[in-house]
This record gives C-alpha cells, structure tokens and sequence, in this order.
C-alpha cells in the first residue's frame, strides 16, 4: 500500500504512526511504503522451563540421557515466557493435562500437577511439554518447551553385609584376631542405588558396580558398631544394615610334661568363643592349671582337658 502527498495529510491533521508490526517505514520521495503483515507469524515469541521442584536447572538431578528425577508426586515447574504468551498448558506424555498457568505480567509462570498413584503410575518417567497459549486459548505453533521427569518416591532396599574377614559371629559380635578388619557387602543390582554412605555421617562413595568392601584398623579390645546405607538417583536413602566388630586376638597356652601323659598343647579364644584342644593327655589328676591369672580379661581362655572320650574338662576364666 502506498500513500501519498506526505504533506497534505499533515497539513489535514492526520498523524501518522510507524508501529513495530511493520515491515518499513521510510520518507524518501514524498511518499511512505507501509509492508504488509504476514498473517500468524510469532517472531520472538518464546517460552522456557527454568526450575523443576524449585530447584533451577544448573542444580537438577539427571541421568546420563538428561531426565530429571525428584522424589515427590507432586510435581512443580517454573519457567518465563514472552510477550504474546498468555497461558500455558503442559502435556504429560502426550496428554494435555487439566491443569495449566497463566504468563503473569513479569513474564514468569508456575505450573502445578499432584501425579496420583494411579493416574500415571508413580515410579515411572513422564514427558512434560510445555505449550505457550495466545490469550484467546489457541496454540502458538513452535512455542513450546520439553524435560523428562522422573518420578521416584521409593527408598532402596539396605545393602547385605556378606562377610567379615578373618572373624566370627559370637552372640551378635564379630570377633576379630587382627587389627585390621574388611567388611564385605553388596546390593541389589535391579535398584538405581548412586552412592553408599559408611558409617552413618561418614564417607560416601559412588560404586561402579554392585558389590563394595571396607577396610579399617581396631585397637586391642575396641569395638565399633556400623552402619551402611545406599541412596538411590532421585535421593531416596535406604534403611541401615548394622554390625558390631571387636578386637580380641586368640591367646594360646602351652603345657609340658602332665603327669606321665608327655607333652600336651592347649590352645584357646576369647571368652564367648569355643575353646580349641590341640592335645589330649591320659590324666591331670592333682594338677592345677592357672592360665589367666596374668592375661587382661579381653585375652583370657577356656581350655578343654582330657581325652574326649573320657569326659572333657572345660574351664572358664
């Protein structure tokens, strides 16, 4: 369209303005040229998602493939978008769900969604696509924004201590012989576990595999009790799987020349442990053995005296 006698329609009082939906406007000859709109076109209109749960996206927690997991159902995403917006929808997989938000003055929007146990399923991930509105209710073709959300409200089963190296189980307590202690464990291979965490407030470390061991040092006689915990992806943490370790070295004794019955060794554990007889003399009428007089009490023994067969003698500290 082209308008001419510039002039004129000043001098007639019109006013001309020049807004920013058009494509030129110039004054060169007398005349201006007015460009023509294209009809639907949505230059610099934009939407985004910023934050998942509150947490902005420099923050989230992701999988290799970039989904987001969190560990609640109710789900809360918040995002800005352009002038031109006035509403957004999100689809869930697909599906518009019922519940949308509005691009306030500011240019921000907060959409809300509480996923039930059974409409979607909890535990399983959900595309989220976030669709800008005009203010009429209809689609801007292109406007649109796309995350993965994982939803994971399910903690991990407890790790399994499988063994502990070079010690027994005595009611409840593993006795050890040596200082240093290795505690062998695993957890279930199925589960999305991300870091196990020994003891309780202690280090956490970040397995590749399924299986994990720890390594420490007791004093004589200390015991220390454990505990293990997984964590999975999402930050679900796993109940505890405890163990009580104590250092208590075997002690053993030698006797010679009993009676007539020749040499004969005696070796012995710790208390609440089954004592070991290594030799067996015909008798030890009128002897006395005093073994533990001159051991600490972590270190005493129980010896058993006697052919088995005639009746063991066992005697305690």
């Amino acid at each position: 369209m082209i308008l001419r006698s510039h002039k004129a329609l000043v001098q007639a009082g019109f006013v001309l303005i020049c807004s920013l939906s058009l494509t030129s406007c110039f004054d060169g000859d007398g005349s201006i040229n007015i460009g023509q709109i294209v009809p639907g076109a949505q230059s610099g209109v934009s939407i985004a998602i910023d934050k998942i749960q509150n947490v902005s996206r420099g923050s989230w927690v992701v999988d290799a493939g970039g989904k987001v997991y969190v560990t609640s159902s109710v789900v809360r995403v918040d995002g800005h978008c352009t002038r031109g917006v006035g509403s957004v929808t999100v689809a869930v997989d697909g599906v518009v769900a019922a519940e949308t938000a509005v691009c306030g003055v500011d240019g921000g929007f907060v959409w809300n969604k509480v996923f039930s146990s059974v409409t979607p399923a909890l535990g399983t991930q959900y595309v989220l696509e976030v669709r800008g509105m005009k203010s009429d209710g209809s689609a801007i073709s292109g406007v649109t924004a796309t995350e993965t959300v994982v939803i994971d409200t399910n903690a991990p089963t407890a790790p399994v201590l499988n063994a502990v190296a070079g010690c027994s189980l005595s009611l409840g307590v593993w006795i050890c012989n040596s200082a240093h202690v290795q505690i062998s464990g695993s957890w279930s291979g199925v589960e999305d576990v991300s870091s196990l965490q020994f003891p309780a407030g202690g280090t956490v470390a970040y397995p590749t595999a399924t299986t994990f061991t720890y390594d420490f040092d007791l004093t004589e006689g200390q015991t220390r009790n454990l505990d293990f915990t997984v964590k999975d992806r999402a930050g679900n943490t796993s109940g505890s799987s405890l163990l009580s370790v104590s250092y208590s070295p075997t002690t053993s004794a030698l006797a010679s020349s009993v009676n007539a019955g020749g040499t004969v060794g005696f070796a012995g554990g710790p208390v609440n442990t089954a004592a070991s007889m290594i030799g067996s003399v015909g008798s030890v009428s009128g002897r006395s053995l005093d073994l533990n007089s001159a051991l600490p009490a972590n270190q005493r023994v129980q010896l058993q005296i006697g052919p088995i067969a005639v009746g063991a003698q066992q005697l305690n500290p």
